[in-house]
């Protein structure tokens, strides 16, 4: 599990992003994640140009040369934004916060790995994983009226940007503080 230790809590709600030490792994890992990303955009708008250049009109490998060329540009911006805090404002006190996002968690069997005054982690092993190879570890900032939080792959060899996990998290968040809400 790899949880980026020693950030300082409330400069990273002031800034909005995890504010910390970063490891020289997780440094060299954003760095080889860039280059393929780049090398992979770089070599999609190559053949995409030799495929418009000869058939001078727009076939299927232009169409995935664009489709795989989008793809890296919002990897490329996900690497460099990994350390951002997502938010979610929900108008309740910090103690109401936690307790329903633990009543959450419980109720989508998902374990806390640690639990302190303001923050929790969790850890969500993948679907296909093995002796828990692939996972996803979130830290979760409770606040006054707010939350705030980070999610990061974790991964064997290279750790992959987020995509869209953090978004799903915060419609499945919003959705269940607005029932709770209600009721």
């Amino acid at each position: 599990m790899r949880v980026q230790t020693g950030f300082d809590l409330n400069n990273s709600i002031a800034a909005k992003k995890l504010v910390g030490k970063k490891g020289w792994l997780e440094i060299i890992n954003n760095i080889s994640i860039l280059f393929l990303l780049v090398s992979l955009a770089f070599g999609s708008t190559l053949l995409f140009w030799k495929d418009i250049q000869t058939s001078k009109k727009l076939s299927v490998l232009a169409f995935i040369c664009l489709t795989v060329f989008s793809l890296s540009v919002y990897s490329i911006y996900r690497v460099l934004v990994g350390s951002h805090l997502s938010y979610l404002h929900t108008g309740y006190t910090k103690s109401k916060n936690k307790y329903l996002l633990e009543l959450y968690l419980k109720e989508k069997n998902i374990p806390i790995v640690c639990a302190d005054k303001n923050v929790i982690i969790i850890n969500k092993e993948r679907e296909l994983s093995w002796n828990g190879l692939w996972s996803k570890t979130t830290i979760i900032i409770v606040d006054e009226n707010d939350i705030y939080f980070n999610i990061k792959k974790d991964y064997p060899k290279l750790n992959p940007p987020v995509l869209l996990s953090h978004i799903i998290f915060k419609n499945e968040l919003k959705i269940f503080f607005k029932k709770n809400y209600q009721s």
